[in-house]
Parts: structure tokens; sequence; C-alpha cells
């Protein structure tokens, strides 16, 4: 298990599982997007988009399965994989309260010389 930025992918998703009671979202999903490697996440209503990128952003919990940002688990050590993450909310919202994430960047932390 990484426990340092960037030892490994930029984002790695195993065998990533969610339901929302008897509906499931996220089916045993798995994929790894490389540092600086385009990724585009495209998909019907419902077909786990959104569901994926909250879990991504810990705003969620999977039911099982792992996924890391930055090397970091998203469940365990939710704090250090918020940190390489950048969120843009599409519309502002009353009361201060988020809007559901509709636009997200994943900027790596990978050094850019060499």
């Amino acid at each position: 298990m990484p426990n340092t930025p960037n030892s490994g992918p930029a984002v790695s998703i195993d065998n990533l599982s969610k339901r929302y009671g008897r509906t499931l979202a996220l089916d045993g999903i798995s994929f790894d997007v490389r540092d600086r490697e385009f990724f585009a996440l495209l998909g019907p209503n419902g077909a786990g988009k959104t569901t994926l990128l909250h879990i991504l952003c810990t705003i969620l919990r999977p039911d099982s399965g792992t996924a890391l940002v930055g090397g970091f688990d998203v469940v365990r050590q939710a704090l250090a994989a918020r940190r390489p993450l950048g969120i843009v909310f599409s519309e502002p919202s009353p009361r201060g309260r988020p809007p559901a994430v509709s636009a997200w960047s994943f900027r790596s932390r990978a050094s850019t010389t060499g």
C-alpha cells in the first residue's frame, strides 16, 4: 500500500462498489489513471459518475473496494487524499451549501522537472 504521494498511479480504483438501498451505483469497477494522463469519465445519467467522484473526494465511503488518490486511501487517509484534489462547482448555491459535484479536476503533485 503506497503511503507517500506519487509512488504509483495518480488515481487507482480497485473493485469499488457502492449501493444506495437496492440500487447498485458502482459494481466492482477497477482502473488506474497515471500521473499526467488525461482522463475523461463519461456515461449516461445514473451510471455512477457522481458517486465515484464523491468517493474520490471523500464525501461518500465505498461499500467495498479501494480508491487511492495520489497514493492515499480515500477511507483511511481521507485528509491526505483530498490534498491533491480541486473541485469546481457548476453554479453557486443558496445559503452557502455546495451543490452536487458537477465538475472535478485532478492535479498531480508530481515534479515538473526532468
